[in-house]
């Protein structure tokens, strides 16, 4: 099996880009930064009842020295759920049970970013970042796509204010 590794990387300017979308229409993009391809391989885990979602996801990219992975899938349940909504500061506990209808997101050792949506007994969906205080119920089945030739950190940007994703092929370590 041969690796394939390439990056493109544009510098970001305050030109914008038109990019072809469907129907031949174009719309506004902002401009490219940084693009890896990487091999993937994953890893499958189960979370056991009262484990903090978060927290074992930080803990096992520490302990594993995972430097990139995307959450592929995860079923499962919550006691409760604490979620920060869109542009809101701090977070809010949706109280339980509740079913993971999805968990997606980013992870490598200088951070996650993840985002849930859980449903109520009644269907009821709601979703946003998680937060810690997302604890198991009965179960979290969770399978990782871990980029084997790409490593993620976080810097802060200037136009969010935040601290954002950084995409990098390993071999360009800093």
């Amino acid at each position: 099996m041969t690796k394939s590794l390439t990056a493109q990387t544009r510098h970001a300017d305050t030109s914008q880009t038109e990019t072809p979308v469907a129907g031949g229409a174009s719309s506004t993009a902002s401009p490219l930064v940084c693009v890896v391809e990487s091999p993937m391989r994953a890893i499958a885990l189960r979370l056991s009842p009262g484990m903090d979602v978060k927290e074992e996801l930080e803990r096992i990219v520490k302990q594993r020295g995972i430097k990139a992975a995307s959450v592929l899938t995860c079923v499962g349940s919550l006691r409760d759920a604490v979620v920060r909504f869109a542009n809101r500061p701090n977070g809010t506990t949706l109280k339980g049970p509740l079913e993971i209808v999805s968990l997606i997101g980013t992870l490598g050792e200088d951070g996650l970013h993840l985002h849930i949506a859980v449903s109520d007994r009644d269907g009821v969906t709601m979703g946003g970042h998680v937060m810690p205080g997302c604890r198991v119920f009965t179960t979290a089945e969770i399978v990782l796509g871990i980029l084997t030739e790409a490593m993620f950190t976080r810097e802060t940007d200037s136009a969010s204010g935040f601290k954002e994703l950084v995409i990098t092929p390993r071999s360009e370590k800093k």
